[in-house]
Formats: C-alpha cells, structure tokens, sequence
C-alpha cells in the first residue's frame, strides 16, 4: 500500500470522551443538526435538549463527525 493511500484511510479514533457510541444517539444527533443554524453545537443549550452530559454531548460530536468522514469515504 502506498504511503498516500495510508494517509487517506487512516482513521482517528480517541476523541470520544470514552464514550462508545450508544443507541439512539446519532439520530438524536442528527435531528439537532436539522433544528440548527449551525450544526451541532456542543453549548450548554445542547446538554439540556439533548438529555446527556457535557462529556457525552462532545462524544455525540465525535461520532457523528466520524459518521460523515465514513459515509465521504464509502462513496
């Protein structure tokens, strides 16, 4: 394997606040990302709607950024 190929298909995986992703959180996250202007935001406001701490709402962001660079991947 070329050096170039490695460098586009090596992952990052230790941001996640040591959090694996758990069961109805990517929709969760996905259905904030269409209700905001901006995305995701990890605010306080967040922690509240969302119902997760301030450690897992980070997580959630985590994931769903790795979620986006598989589906660019995968296509």
């Amino acid at each position: 394997m070329s050096a170039d190929v490695q460098t586009k298909s090596r992952f990052e995986f230790g941001r996640h606040e040591k959090f694996a992703v758990r069961h109805g959180w990517l929709a969760k996250g996905l259905d904030r990302m269409a209700a905001e202007q901006n995305g995701f935001d990890t605010g306080p406001d967040a922690v509240t709607d969302l119902g997760l701490g301030t450690r897992m709402v980070k997580s959630l962001r985590y994931w769903l950024l790795k979620l986006g660079e598989l589906v660019l991947f995968l296509l």
